[in-house]
């Protein structure tokens, strides 16, 4: 029972923080690869500004992560309407 409460703890804490877990991947890929940075370069912005930018962007891709964790690891509603169902 206490690994079941263990594994209950870490799934619903994952739910909970799936925004923030996708949003730090997806930014940290974002400034680490800087897609379109030669562009922004180009047009007059300095690095910090770029790198900012990168974060703004990474709001979409984050959503829509998060989405998917929240797809793989079930609300815990569901987790314990399944569990008693059992």
């Amino acid at each position: 029972m206490k690994a079941y409460f263990n594994n209950q703890c870490v799934r619903e804490s994952i739910y909970r923080l799936s925004n923030l877990i996708a949003f730090a991947i997806a930014a940290s890929l974002l400034i680490w690869l800087s897609p379109g940075a030669e562009l922004l370069r180009e047009a007059g912005l300095n690095d910090d500004l770029i790198r900012m930018s990168m974060l703004a962007v990474a709001i979409i891709p984050a959503l829509v992560g998060g989405l998917l964790i929240r797809i793989i690891v079930e609300s815990p509603e569901q987790t314990a309407a399944s569990s008693s169902g059992q």
